[in-house]
């Protein structure tokens, strides 16, 4: 067995003897207090919160309001995302929203956080809401211009694609991740295919943007494949959709994906994407590329 090459040269001393007491001393002396090393700056805050009471539905409604950072520069008023949220989804969507604008992806958006979590009245009434309360508060105090999307996921999903069904021309582009439609239709739901499809009929033009997707959530593919086989037939030719099946993702991590894909595709920045939309089984196996109907 080899022995320990190691050997303590003469005078000197055990690491703890002479390495320690000289740490204290660098410590005690050259380092200033922590007082004098850091200082607080201030709050990092990424927006500011109001309540409303609406004449148009019931309990209060607290929203959250983002500015972007070039708010004023080049004299455009600046898009605004409304975002229905039941957490804190206003968080994300700010940051994504300032990330695409750092980049040159997109302008720089006011975002709007509504919580809708423990609001009750009927759609019209969030539909009353908007028009005629939030929407003029926000582009009053924010100087955004007309320009308007609605982010909705899951259930708050059904409440933008009534919107866009219903008042068209309230928002610009809707983004709906997580679209949970259900064929054969679920008792209580409303049947958005049918309703789309009686709609679009009666237009001609429809001038708007609509995002959409599901991740790994097959009890949702046959009633999306019907809402899709609607919109191939009946929907405006200058109406521009986009179906993203995202494999890997679950119901609640849709959202960062579409919400970053949807912006890119309304304001026309993401690369140009193969025609994929609504197909067959062979689809589901991958990304389902956004699409523009010409």
């Amino acid at each position: 067995m080899e022995r320990s090459s190691s050997r303590r040269l003469p005078g000197s001393r055990s690491l703890s003897g002479l390495a320690l007491p000289g740490l204290a001393l660098i410590l005690a002396v050259g380092t200033p207090p922590a007082s004098e090393a850091q200082s607080r700056a201030g709050e990092v805050s990424i927006g500011t919160k109001y309540e409303f009471a609406s004449a148009h539905l019931t309990g209060r409604i607290p929203v959250r309001i983002h500015l972007p950072a070039d708010r004023g520069k080049g004299g455009t008023p600046p898009p605004v995302l409304y975002v229905l949220e039941i957490a804190d989804d206003f968080i994300y969507a700010s940051a994504t929203a300032d990330f695409l604008a750092h980049c040159g992806r997109i302008p720089g958006l006011v975002v709007v956080g509504i919580d809708v979590d423990k609001l009750s009245g009927p759609p019209q009434g969030m539909i009353d809401f908007l028009d005629k309360e939030l929407i003029p508060f926000v582009e009053r105090i924010t100087g955004a211009g007309p320009r308007r999307i609605l982010f909705g996921h899951s259930g708050r999903s059904f409440a933008a694609l009534f919107m866009l069904l219903n008042r068209p021309g309230l928002f610009e582009g809707y983004i709906c991740p997580g679209l949970g439609l259900t064929w054969p239709l679920e008792p209580g739901r409303i049947d958005f295919a049918a309703m789309a499809a009686e709609r679009w009929a009666k237009l001609s033009t429809l001038p708007k943007t609509l995002v959409f997707s599901l991740g790994d959530e097959e009890k949702f593919f046959p009633g999306v494949d019907r809402f899709i086989s609607v919109l191939k037939a009946r929907a405006p030719s200058d109406f521009r959709w986009s179906y993203l099946r995202l494999p890997g993702e679950d119901h609640e991590s849709t959202k960062l994906r579409t919400l970053y894909q949807g912006l890119e595709f309304i304001f026309g920045t993401g690369a140009k994407q193969d025609d994929r939309s609504g197909g067959g089984a062979g689809d589901r196996e991958r990304l389902v590329r956004p699409r523009t109907r010409e």
